[in-house]
């Protein structure tokens, strides 16, 4: 019963949605000529060109996506001041160093590849690993055990994708 219901759901569904055989295809048309012109007059924020009409069996239905859609103006809109943030700030930490990955900068007593291994596989990510251990102490205690080799960043992680995107 359950499964007469929902092949009778799906052949309904089927029936309202545009069908598509081997002759239709969907795809992007570069803009090119007057829409090209129009488009990049608003883009530049003159006024929009009227672009002229063309004979209708000239259009191909490749063309005719770019012959009829008109561009629309897009605003900067002032985006608010980012929220202060809940703990550490990998970005900040990131820029607050200079010092590159493997260069030891803390002491460690008692450093475990292993136990760094197991701690990082915790985290998806080297990003979350990293925040991780900067709530937990950081550099200067490591309690979690993430950063053996002592130069402050754990499980991989890298500032330098920071430190290049603000130069």
């Amino acid at each position: 019963m359950r499964r007469a219901a929902t092949l009778g759901l799906v052949a309904l569904l089927a029936a309202c949605g545009p069908a598509y055989g081997p002759g239709n295809t969907i795809g992007l048309v570069p803009l090119t000529g007057e829409p090209r012109a129009a488009r990049e007059a608003m883009l530049r924020g003159g006024a929009p060109a009227q672009p002229a009409a063309a004979p209708r069996a000239a259009a191909t239905s490749a063309e005719a996506p770019a012959a009829v859609l008109a561009p629309v103006p897009v605003r900067p809109v002032r985006l608010g001041v980012r929220p202060a943030q809940e703990g550490p700030n990998v970005v900040a930490f990131a820029l607050a160093t200079d010092h590159s990955v493997g260069t030891a900068r803390y002491a460690r007593s008692d450093p475990s590849a292993e136990r760094a291994e197991r701690a990082c596989d915790r985290y998806v990510s080297a990003d979350l690993a990293q925040e991780a251990f900067l709530k937990a102490g950081g550099p200067a205690g490591d309690r979690l055990g993430m950063d053996p080799d002592g130069d402050g960043y754990a499980c991989g992680w890298d500032p330098d994708r920071f430190r290049r995107a603000v130069r």
